[in-house]
């Protein structure tokens, strides 16, 4: 028996009997400009993000782009960092496509999303050639990898943890000096009014250090929507604190650090390079920065 689940732009459609490796798929529909899906990819361990695969449903239709962004794992991503961006991406029919990137990425974070943008006015109807566009759906009763549904690539709902999307990355072993996303990555273009939405709502972020790279000093700036409680600290490549720059409440409005390149006990550290772990409620950011002496 097929049996559509229709939730708010939702639209997940399974077939009895089906042989492939995912039995349903899942799409925005009906789709407007900015309606996308986006997968989280653990990016730990010393792993470079070599390229993608995912379980196409009609190869008749095209992903107008799929942009690629680093992020915070647990939370949607966010688009008005700079990102990768492929255009025009298909695949066959109810099978697995697969892009490659020019050059290996990897993430300042440990955490990057693979943004998917569907057609707009196009509906999907059912499974394989003619149904429309969709990703591989399939429950596991275990938690997947965290994905998000967006009508406008700026408010997300979060799908059930217990279904799998039919997204994986295509990891590779680091070799030498191998670029983040947010160095090489470009601004990605959104609907003006998602962009105008984003300038006219203050969030609680923090911004890109100032200049980067620095030497001696640089400037970690950072908005806060509503007054917070802020941790503001600076963490070595392999993890260990060196300064705290923030521990405590901060009232709404901007506000603005800087790091002088020591250490909690105010002796220089080397050059290198070294991260700013932002956390005010439930906003945890991370930015990357070069020391250069």
């Amino acid at each position: 028996m097929k049996h559509l689940i229709c939730l708010l732009t939702v639209l997940l459609l399974a077939p009895a009997g089906a042989s492939a490796q995912y039995d349903a798929v899942v799409s925005v529909t009906p789709a407007v400009e900015g309606s996308c899906i986006a997968v989280e990819i653990a990016m730990e361990n010393g792993a470079a993000l070599a390229g993608l695969q995912w379980f196409h449903n009609d190869g008749g239709q095209v992903f107008p782009k799929v942009v690629i962004v680093e992020g915070q794992a647990g939370s949607p991503p966010d688009l008005s960092q700079p990102g990768l961006i492929l255009d025009q991406v298909t695949g066959v029919s109810m099978d697995w496509g697969q892009l490659t990137l020019s050059s290996p990425v990897t993430s300042s974070t440990g955490t990057a999303f693979a943004v998917f943008f569907f057609p707009p006015s196009v509906a999907t109807t059912s499974l394989g050639d003619g149904g429309g566009p969709g990703i591989g759906l399939r429950e596991t009763g275990t938690d997947n990898a965290p994905f998000y549904l967006s009508v406008d690539a700026a408010h997300w709902a979060r799908f059930d943890p217990g279904f799998e999307l039919g997204v994986q990355p295509m990891l590779a072993a680091m070799r030498g000096e191998v670029p983040s996303i947010a160095e090489v990555g470009v601004q990605v273009e959104l609907p003006a009014t998602i962009q105008l939405d984003l300038e006219m709502a203050p969030a609680t972020a923090l911004g890109l250090p100032s200049p980067n790279p620095f030497n001696p000093r640089v400037t970690l700036s950072y908005m806060l929507a509503a007054p917070s409680v802020v941790d503001l600290k600076v963490y070595d490549v392999r993890g260990r604190l060196v300064d705290t720059l923030v521990s405590g409440s901060r009232a709404a409005g901007p506000h603005a650090e800087v790091w002088d390149g020591v250490d909690q006990s105010g002796r220089p550290v080397a050059s290198g390079v070294y991260f700013a772990r932002f956390e005010a409620g439930p906003v945890v950011q991370t930015q990357r920065m070069v020391l250069v002496r």
